[in-house]
């Protein structure tokens, strides 16, 4: 009976990790022509995957990550020969990403997202 009762006691206490719904929005442009629209969503859809967030949260971060990516296209195809303006310009657009993404998102939410991207970062390094 014993078993039975810790079985039972397993069972009752145990709960779901919540997950994350992911808007058919963010589901649609993983699959978009343009590489500054699927590049966005790829990055918010598997932290979405990982990661509870409220649908709130996940859009704000959504537009955020698209702003940056299209910014970040906009100034590759501004100056592909400029190296040095290039950069520059897109490491300033990524700050900006990371104050406005501070302000809308909850801290906690922050913190994890900037530790995603920060090891996604680290798993696909470029090769020269």
């Amino acid at each position: 009976m014993s078993i039975v009762n810790k079985i039972l006691a397993i069972v009752v206490f145990w709960k779901r990790k919540p997950r994350t719904k992911i808007p058919s929005e963010i589901r649609t442009m993983t699959q978009s022509m343009h590489s500054y629209e699927k590049s966005a969503a790829v990055k918010v859809y598997k932290f979405a995957k990982k990661h509870f967030i409220e649908t709130d949260g996940l859009m704000k971060l959504f537009n955020t990550e698209l702003d940056y990516e299209r910014t970040k296209y906009q100034i590759r195809h501004d100056f592909p020969h400029q190296d040095a303006i290039r950069k520059s310009d897109i490491s300033e657009a990524k700050k900006l990403k990371y104050e406005k993404l501070k302000q809308d998102l909850d801290p906690d939410v922050y913190r994890k997202y900037k530790a995603f991207r920060s090891r996604q970062k680290k798993r696909y390094i470029k090769k020269k």
